[in-house]
């Protein structure tokens, strides 16, 4: 018989639910005994970080390039993955006179055509 805590016949990976993804970036530090500081693996620097990983990213980018570039291209070919599969759809302000011309046109007679011009002439006359 199963135990209450074995899920394995629900097929629910309990263990990873809301787990968040970990960042590549600490295949080359190591949490230090410092909160909020780490050591880089190649050089023994001692980083500071905080709660993010930018800090550790810039000192990739500013003393090792080549492992920098190697930590950045998965993360290259997920955005060009992503903009292959969903292309964005390219937004064009339209020019004054298209404005124009797509708008409704009222007619000579119409009333609101009148009020309209009377508002742009500043008299009440045609």
């Amino acid at each position: 018989m199963a135990s209450t805590s074995d899920h394995s016949d629900v097929g629910v990976s309990v263990g990873n639910y809301n787990k968040r993804k970990r960042s590549a970036v600490w295949d080359y530090f190591k949490k230090s005994e410092i909160e909020g500081k780490s050591k880089c693996l190649l050089c023994k620097e001692v980083v500071k970080h905080l709660s993010n990983t930018s800090n550790l990213a810039k000192h990739l980018k500013g003393k090792h390039l080549p492992e920098y570039n190697i930590y950045e291209k998965p993360k290259n070919e997920d955005e060009e993955s992503r903009k292959k599969r969903k292309p964005q759809a390219q937004s064009v302000q339209l020019t004054l006179q298209a404005t124009i011309n797509k708008t409704q046109k009222y007619s000579s007679t119409c009333r609101r055509q009148k009020k309209t011009r009377r508002g742009f002439s500043g008299n009440g006359s045609d």
